[in-house]
């Protein structure tokens, strides 16, 4: 949390525990707590198509930007 903005990072849920909501509550309790100490604003990363952007979009998060990897195309001689 900085300047009124909280920042949900290092989501992960155990393999054996998916599929069982822990992941939305955990992402609630991190906004009520973020809440409670002034912050109007949250931030996630996630990847694309994922089941933590399907998490996160019902609780109102939307694209802001996309992020472009690019890396050196190996040539042959």
């Amino acid at each position: 949390m900085n300047n009124g903005v909280a920042t949900l990072g290092g989501m992960s849920t155990r393999p054996e525990e998916r599929g069982r909501g822990g992941q939305k509550a955990l992402i609630n309790c991190r906004l009520r707590h973020a809440a409670t100490h002034n912050c109007r604003h949250a931030v996630a990363t996630t990847q694309a198509g994922s089941v933590s952007e399907r998490n996160l979009c019902p609780l109102g998060f939307r694209l802001a930007h996309t992020k472009s990897i690019w890396a050196p195309i190996e040539t042959r001689s």
